[in-house]
């Protein structure tokens, strides 16, 4: 497992640790991704976005949004269980610890995420998120959720009406598909008498693949905790939003192989063309 951030304390985003300030008042945006293995979904990233909350006012982000993120890939079935103790991790402190907690159909994705765990009692912070999320409530003391369409609606949809440019998004509207092929074109086969040279740039591919799925997910979870935010009133902004932009500016060199905003040439479109 290969995880990301621009953040100097992922382990402790929300400063319970840090005596020296105070704790900030966040907002955690969790979202997955997974690939169909020709039986059943498996995750192969997740990201938590924390974006800044004021007590009182409604955030004005009309010159462009600032966020924390952490963000896990799992290229390889071995990686799994890593990426399970660490979302483990994060939603266990979000559920507790956040302000608010926000994301699109929650409970389904993290109870595909959990269903491929081999120890069924493990994982009870996602476990507890999932099923707070599936009843809509997640107790005294705890987070507030935030889901980021109504019903069923599709977040593009949603993202779209609350003010963000559609034709900013790069990576997180890609479909299922994409995904997919994405993943089955990056492992080439260990043949016999493959070339050093031919391995090399086997293991170059799933560097870019680890990294282009790990900006899809923290791409993904910016919409949806930016969408959500809007719509309980808490993020306002009087322009289009342009998500690209907001990438480049936050993430620095997280993704070294990725580009952001106008400069942007997504992997999938580079990797499926071939």
């Amino acid at each position: 497992m290969t995880f990301y951030t621009n953040m100097s304390w992922p382990e402790d985003p929300y400063g319970t640790g840090q005596l020296w300030r105070s704790a900030p008042q966040l907002a955690a945006s969790f979202a997955a991704l997974f690939v169909d293995d020709g039986n059943h979904a498996v995750p192969i990233a997740y990201a938590v976005v924390y974006l800044p909350l004021h007590r009182t006012k409604l955030v004005d982000v009309t010159g462009g949004p600032r966020f924390g993120f952490r963000a896990a890939t799992a290229i390889t079935e071995a990686d799994i269980p890593a990426l399970l103790k660490l979302l483990e991790l994060d939603a266990s402190r979000a559920r507790r610890l956040a302000r608010i907690v926000t994301g699109h159909q929650l409970a389904d994705a993290f109870h595909t995420i959990v269903a491929v765990a081999s120890d069924a009692g493990a994982y009870r912070g996602i476990r507890a998120l999932a099923y707070a999320w599936m009843i809509g409530e997640n107790g005294p003391g705890m987070a507030n959720l935030a889901e980021a369409t109504t019903s069923e609606g599709d977040v593009a949809e949603a993202a779209a009406v609350a003010g963000i440019s559609p034709g900013s998004v790069q990576r997180a509207f890609e479909p299922q598909e994409t995904l997919d092929l994405l993943l089955a074109k990056s492992h080439i086969p260990d043949t016999p008498g493959l070339s050093d040279e031919a391995r090399a740039a086997d293991g170059e591919v799933l560097r870019q693949t680890s990294q282009w799925f790990g900006a899809c997910a923290t791409e993904s979870a910016l919409i949806t905790g930016l969408t959500a935010l809007h719509r309980v009133g808490h993020y306002r902004w009087d322009s289009p939003l342009d998500i690209g932009e907001a990438m480049d500016a936050n993430l620095g060199d997280c993704f070294p192989t990725q580009t952001f905003g106008a400069t942007c040439t997504t992997l999938s479109q580079v990797q499926l063309s071939v």
